[in-house]
């Protein structure tokens, strides 16, 4: 698949995702990513690179830390509406249009993220190596993935589909509606072989959402029942087994020296 052809969903529908920003569990999902990130960045971090932008949540968030920030994406309409929104609220980051695979930067960085990007690409890996090879020695990389385990549970326990759940027991590929775009889904093994490969150790693993996605939707708009559920999440986050069933899988890997 080319560039161009993955870029096309995420072209198409970025006005349908900045709505979806609304909702409680994207909420939830960020909330607890910045809290897992601000567990890591240190005072010696200068520069960060996101790649899979999105809508720059996670650029201006980093920014607003004092990072300077690159912010890429193979979308081109999602690369302009994440500068606007840096630009509205004051922030200065550098945007480009570039895909994960083969997109080439001159100085390495202290930080890069890749969050819900790896099961968009045909070859994950290689995703994996190229971004090692702009990473600083004893740089981090932020690696957010679905987690198959979870999609199991969500159809049994929230859709209570047990139809559904069994097909989904050796099923990988799964549809993005939102983006009307097809994925796939790895397990935290695969990742780990793959960090390792590339020179990269886990350092920190945290769960993303570990009960959240299995709570039926009403109570989520409460906000005194949101800030009880984001203090169970954040305990949760780094005890198993709850961190191995959570909706998403964040890694911290550490660029050996």
């Amino acid at each position: 698949m080319t560039s161009s052809e993955r870029a096309g969903s995420f072209d198409h529908y970025v006005q349908q995702y900045a709505a979806q920003m609304d909702e409680p569990w994207a909420d939830m999902l960020y909330q607890l990513l910045f809290a897992q990130l601000g567990q890591v960045l240190t005072p010696t971090m200068r520069s960060a690179l996101t790649v899979g932008c999105g809508l720059g949540t996670t650029d201006r968030f980093l920014a607003e830390q004092g990072l300077a920030v690159t912010g890429t994406d193979i979308a081109p309409a999602m690369v302009e509406f994440s500068a606007r929104q840096a630009a509205e609220a004051g922030l200065a980051i550098t945007y480009r249009v570039q895909d994960a695979m083969t997109a080439r930067f001159d100085q390495p960085f202290d930080l890069i993220v890749c969050h819900n990007v790896l099961e968009y690409v045909d070859l994950p890996e290689f995703v994996i190596a190229n971004l090692a090879t702009s990473l600083r020695s004893d740089g981090l990389l932020s690696l957010v993935l679905h987690n198959p385990t979870a999609k199991v549970l969500k159809a049994a326990v929230f859709n209570q589909d047990p139809e559904r759940a069994l097909a989904l027991l050796d099923q990988r590929e799964f549809h993005y509606e939102l983006m009307n775009k097809s994925a796939r889904a790895y397990t935290l093994k695969e990742a780990v072989n793959w960090l390792h490969l590339c020179g990269l150790e886990v350092v920190e693993h945290f769960g993303v959402r570990t009960l959240y996605d299995l709570i039926p939707n009403q109570p989520k708009y409460d906000p005194a029942w949101h800030q009880q559920a984001l203090k169970m999440e954040l305990e949760l986050s780094k005890r198993s087994p709850f961190q191995e069933i959570a909706m998403f899988h964040h890694l911290i890997a550490r660029k050996k020296g």
